[in-house]
């Protein structure tokens, strides 16, 4: 999912949740936690997580940036619970313990981490990797609140929006191959979501048994595609409720 678990060549054995041996992931991964990085993982969420600099929140491996949020506290517990449901590379049980690590508070998060072989970057639980050098990524809104909620309703001027052509693919485990598009921007989501099902040929099930997500974040019915500031080649996944 766009960069969020990749694989490193380092291939070290795994004997704690940290590692500050040189030559090992730590080197090649550490100067992605800057947020002066383009591929840092809070990039991703800037549209509703706004990070502060000079301002930080947390203590220890908990320790992050203070940021605000345009959503309202339900509206962030949804896109939690977006991002932890959406890891699909990686493993399945590294994913689960770092989830588990940052919901609890109360001195577990090492052993948790140590005991499914995952070892932390920069003592942050920010990133990890695992023994085969797959690295997994959290931002920093799955590990501490916000410093400041705002509830923001935004409407947008569809008649604004310059036309433009979106090339990107749709990712389903369901099938053996990803579905390339080519949409207008101001086509809507249950517009793509038709098109999946028409291209996978589910013409058995609705656009109700299908969710779609980008960057974490599942794309609703109703708002057009360019709210979502889809890059070209991107992937976004799709998953089937039956």
């Amino acid at each position: 999912m766009g960069g969020v678990c990749t694989r490193s060549t380092g291939n070290d054995p795994v004997v704690s949740p940290q590692d500050d041996n040189p030559g090992s992931p730590q080197d090649a991964f550490a100067a992605l936690l800057s947020l002066d990085h383009p591929h840092n993982i809070n990039h991703k969420f800037s549209n509703f997580c706004i990070v502060i600099r000079d301002k930080y929140v947390g203590s220890g491996i908990r320790k992050t940036y203070a940021y605000k949020t345009t959503l309202g506290k339900e509206s962030l517990e949804q896109r939690r619970e977006e991002y932890w449901e959406t890891r699909v590379e990686g493993n399945e049980v590294a994913w689960s313990a770092l989830r588990l690590a940052c919901e609890l508070d109360d001195g577990s998060e090492m052993t948790i981490l140590a005991n499914v072989g995952l070892r932390l970057v920069a003592n942050t639980l920010q990133m990890a990797y695992d023994s085969r050098g797959y690295r997994y990524d959290v931002p920093i809104f799955c590990i501490n609140d916000p410093i400041a909620f705002e509830d923001k309703k935004k409407t947008v001027d569809i008649d604004a929006i310059e036309d433009k052509v979106l090339r990107f693919k749709l990712r389903s485990m369901t099938l053996t191959a990803d579905i390339v598009c080519e949409v207008e921007n101001k086509a809507n989501v249950r517009e793509l979501k038709e098109f999946f099902l028409l291209e996978a040929k589910l013409t058995n099930l609705t656009t109700a048994n299908v969710r779609i997500f980008y960057n974490g974040t599942e794309l609703q019915d109703h708002r057009v595609l360019a709210e979502y500031n889809i890059l070209d080649g991107m992937v976004l996944t799709v998953f089937i409720r039956r």
